[in-house]
């Protein structure tokens, strides 16, 4: 059922001159009897012939794929009948039996020099096989090798396994990248000859025999795979503009420089590793036009685009079975001599319901800028990876549909910009944004107020992030997070990420921030709803990292986790504090360091205790951390938020430069390059005065403890240089990045000239600044080891190049280590090896130790059984209430706090100017109650 192309090529038991055989095979009725007799029976050892009667074809097939025999073996025990396929380092058999007559033997070997390796199974039948005919029969591909007795499936040995661990037994296609070989042998197209025998076992069996017995061959038959594509057009050349409007068949079709082909209401099939070719300048025009294999169950290689051609597809457009759909420009490996050039890769345009459907790849788009732009519910189904981006920037979706592939978009050293009403839906990753190198890859998703981008239907992960550090970021805004089974986001590794206005229901995790490193991160404005593990969890070093203003609501187990988390000195401010919301249930914070060598969770949360507090934004929970009280209503959603925020805080371009909505590469610049540096030097020197450090210095000049202002102007200078970067990147001017970043001696900034060097094309000055990295702490040691692999790479994999199992090993080790460099580890672990290095995210369950949730209580009722009294007072009050306080605080009407107390019923309160209070009673689960109290 899985092999439907197939003719058959049978042995002709009458003609001698198609096998080879011994004296001991006779032909009578029809059949061939392969005899042992006990005259000059040899028993196998190594000394002697081992066997008596044999059969071996003159032919070898090299280009056929299913074996098959039906036989009746010998009839007692100590016989040794085999049939079996072998050829070069080949052995593939079918059936060998051994001392008992209802279970045989099935294997494959692969024999090299005096070694082999072995894949063997027992194939138990439950019937005696001597008794009547049976048929035994293999059948391999690329993907795994199938045994069958009587028809049925009876064992597959599988020759890929993917990445996660499957074994690939299944005839369905592999995505390109996504598995590793796991058993090699039979290399396919080896020269086979096919060989039937029957033998004696050993002596004993030799001692014990009769007089003779035989194995009785009906047939031997050899299936070759046809291609089911017949009537096929080899080569077509287009050397003019024309229109297509009549279905065809065609093996290779090449549009000339220049020319426009359209296809209209058409189907055009293609051979198996069939493909189109597109010159300089060529366009293909698809309208109501569809791609595809001659069969599904082969591929075509797809569309092939050179400089400057073109490709759309519109009106139900549709490319299928492809293993790449459409390949626009060049992969990223370097040349010999270390230049890499980025200039625009070809354009596609995808519009009007068209889409691309069981690819390996949907659409890839190599090193360089491009113009290409999805929309208008065009649509991605059943792909491998369906958008594979690699070290190129531009590509733009809007309104795009993503259904059960395996992976929807994987930006590799890539910039892309997803807006908005994208759906993506099944799979086993949304989006996944890889860096192999510093500033090269980034992500901005959704525009405020134009709908939500969705990620639904058991998707593993919605977006994950590692190495994400392009001078835009990871921007993650306006996504909704539905019904995922692991993570709606993680952001793994050095990462430059805002993540604003989202929600996430309904999963085991919301983000996963690990080890970002000192870049300043935000987590603000967003919902979680119904997050069974944690909403917020933050391992190792986040020393720049905020969450600000979030709400959590529905049924949790922890809101926020800290794990050997080195967070920022406050989160929050006295002037803004956090104003996060925690649920009502679950437990709010959870700060634990469980390494020795952690720097801990020692940080300040500012929570807004004023007048208008509601009780869900003081944590309960203790630990490693510091609870600070502000009367200060916090500010942190309003308004809209632009790229490159604290420059450009309204968006209006008077401080930065207005995005072109219609052509989003294009902006509008509002500020000229010297005034950039003008403004650099500016906040360089408002750092120091804060006493913060001089990036244009070796040594650290930071004091301790910081002013409260100072992380707000470190905020301002880093995006003010990375703004820099983004401009010198866009207009193409690499000596002006050069020139900003040359003087920024500390790591954080080098490590982005390292990668700036790279985008720039010049390979030797990027191992320049490598080569003169410091390496004084794990970090930078990790991250030199992992660059240096990656050189190798980028200079192409020439002499002196190769990339060893060692240095593999060592790009495995970081890449599950905490230091920030683990996401470039990951990265291009991946890119070089095509295995997925997961993420381990920590079940809180294992952390909660000597906390309780918050609860639910009925505000209402206890605000009823309250009594404060007298009130009016004078000298003292007395309180009187059935739950359990924390403390006890009283403001003035204008929301400052006045006194706090411990928990305590008797309170003295003559101190107080006459007038109207606000006391406010704080429980221990969380609960807190407001209520006028007047003193005259």
């Amino acid at each position: 059922d899985q092999c439907p192309f197939c003719r058959t090529h049978s042995t002709d038991d009458n003609q001698e001159g198609q096998i080879y055989r011994d004296e001991n095979v006779r032909v009578q009725n029809g059949s061939l009897f392969l005899d042992v007799k006990k005259e000059n029976a040899n028993w196998y050892q190594f000394d002697k012939n081992y066997t008596s009667g044999m059969i071996h074809s003159k032919q070898t097939f090299n280009d056929y794929s299913k074996f098959e025999v039906r036989c009746k073996i010998p009839n007692g025990t100590g016989y040794w009948p085999a049939f079996w396929m072998f050829g070069w380092s080949t052995e593939i058999d079918v059936f060998e039996l051994y001392e008992v007559s209802d279970e045989y033997e099935s294997s494959v070997h692969f024999w090299n020099g005096s070694t082999s390796e072995r894949w063997t199974r027992i194939i138990n039948t439950g019937i005696d096989l001597s008794q009547d005919f049976h048929t035994y029969a293999v059948e391999y591909d690329r993907y795994r090798i199938k045994f069958l007795f009587d028809g049925a499936v009876v064992g597959i040995m599988p020759r890929l396994i993917a990445t996660n661990g499957v074994e690939i037994t299944g005839c369905s296609y592999i995505p390109q990248g996504l598995y590793v070989d796991y058993h090699i042998f039979p290399q396919y197209g080896n020269p086979l000859n096919v060989i039937a025998n029957v033998a004696l076992l050993n002596q004993q069996a030799e001692n014990e025999m009769v007089d003779e017995s035989s194995m009785e061959i009906d047939y031997i038959k050899v299936y070759q795979r046809i291609d089911p594509c017949e009537n096929f057009e080899d080569f077509v050349r287009v050397e003019e503009n024309d229109t297509w409007t009549a279905d065809r068949r065609i093996r290779v079709l090449r549009i000339e420089e220049d020319v426009t082909l359209n296809l209209s209401n058409c189907t055009i099939e293609f051979q198996e590793n069939g493909r189109i070719y597109l010159d300089e300048g060529a366009k293909l025009i698809m309208n109501g036009a569809t791609l595809t294999s001659c069969s599904p169950d082969i591929k075509w290689d797809g569309i092939k685009a050179d400089d400057n051609a073109y490709i759309n597809m519109s009106s139900w457009s549709r490319i299928e079975n492809a293993n790449i759909g459409a390949k626009l420009g060049s992969t990223p490996l370097g040349s010999p001599t270390g230049q890499i050039v980025f200039d625009d890769t070809p354009t596609i345009n995808v519009e009007l319901y068209s889409g691309f459907k069981n690819c390996d790849v949907g659409i890839q788009i190599g090193v360089g800028h491009t113009n290409s732009r999805l929309s208008g519910r065009s649509w991605f189904e059943d792909c491998g990876t369906a958008i594979l981006a690699n070290q190129s920037s531009g590509l733009l979706l809007d309104r795009v549909e993503f259904y059960d592939n395996l992976e929807s978009i994987r930006a590799i050293d890539s910039y892309i910009h997803v807006r908005d009403g994208n759906a993506f839906h099944g799979g086993e990753t949304g989006i996944s944004i890889e860096g192999t190198f510093p500033g090269s890859t980034g992500i901005d998703i959704g525009d405020m107020g134009q709908g939500w981008n969705f990620f639904a239907s058991n998707m593993q992960n919605g977006i994950t992030c590692q190495g994400a550090e392009h001078p835009v970021g990871a921007n993650i805004v306006n996504c909704r997070f539905s019904n995922v089974t692991n993570s709606a986001t993680v952001f793994g590794g050095s990462n430059q990420y805002m993540y604003y206005n989202n929600t996430v229901e309904n999963a085991p995790n919301g983000v996963f921030s690990f080890a970002t490193g000192d870049n300043f991160n935000m987590t603000r404005c967003n919902e979680f709803a119904n997050i069974s593990n944690v909403d917020n969890l933050y391992l190792f070093s986040n020393q720049n990292t905020q969450f600000l203003e979030n709400v959590s609501t529905g049924s949790h187990n922890v809101n926020y986790g800290f794990l050997s988390a080195l967070m920022p000195e406050n989160i929050g401010s006295n002037s803004n504090p956090a104003g996060n919301c925690f649920s009502n249930n679950g437990v709010d914070i959870v700060a634990e360091s469980f390494f020795i060598f952690s720097q801990g969770n020692n940080f300040k949360y500012h929570f807004y205790d004023g007048l208008n507090a509601g009780p869900c934004q003081e944590p309960i929970n203790s630990g490693n951390y510091t609870k600070v009280e502000s009367v200060v209503q916090f500010e942190h959603c309003d308004g809209e938020i632009g790229i490159f925020n604290l420059i450009d805080p309204v968006g209006n371009g008077v401080k930065g430069f207005v995005p072109d909505n219609d052509n989003p590469p294009t902006c509008t610049y509002h500020i000229p390059k010297d005034s950039i540096r003008t403004n650099i030097l500016h906040w360089i020197d408002k750092v120091v005065e804060e006493g913060g450090d001089d990036p244009r210095t070796p040594i650290n000049e930071e004091t301790s403890p910081p002013t409260p202002v100072r992380k707000d102007y470190e905020a301002v200078l880093d995006q003010w240089i990375r703004y820099a970067i983004y401009r010198g990147n866009d207009e193409s001017d690499c000596a002006f990045v050069e020139s900003i970043l040359s003087p920024m001696v500390t790591f954080h900034w080098q490590k982005r000239r390292y990668g700036q060097k790279i985008m720039c094309g010049d390979i030797e000055g990027a191992s320049y600044v490598l080569n003169s990295l410091q390496t004084e702490v794990p970090d930078i040691v990790a991250f030199k080891t992992i660059q240096n692999i990656n050189l190798k790479r980028l200079r192409g994999l020439g002499d002196g190049n190769w990339i060893s199992d060692t240095e593999i090993s060592e790009l495995k080790t970081i890449s599950i280590s905490e230091v920030p460099s683990s996401g470039y580890a990951k990265s291009l672990y991946r890119l070089l090896t095509g295995i997925k290095v997961p993420y381990d995210i920590p079940d809180m369950d294992d952390y909660k130790s000597n906390v309780s949730p918050r609860g639910i209580l009925d505000r209402n009722t206890i605000a009823e059984e309250m009594r404060i009294f007298p009130n009016p007072a004078t000298d003292k009050i007395y309180i009187g209430v059935d739950k359990e306080l924390s403390r006890i605080s009283i403001s003035d009407i204008n929301g400052r706090s006045i006194i706090n107390y411990n928990n305590q019923n008797e309170i003295d309160v003559s101190g107080l100017a006459d007038g109207l209070y606000i006391i406010s009673l704080h429980f221990i689960d969380g609960t807190l109650i407001n209520q006028k109290m007047v003193i005259n």
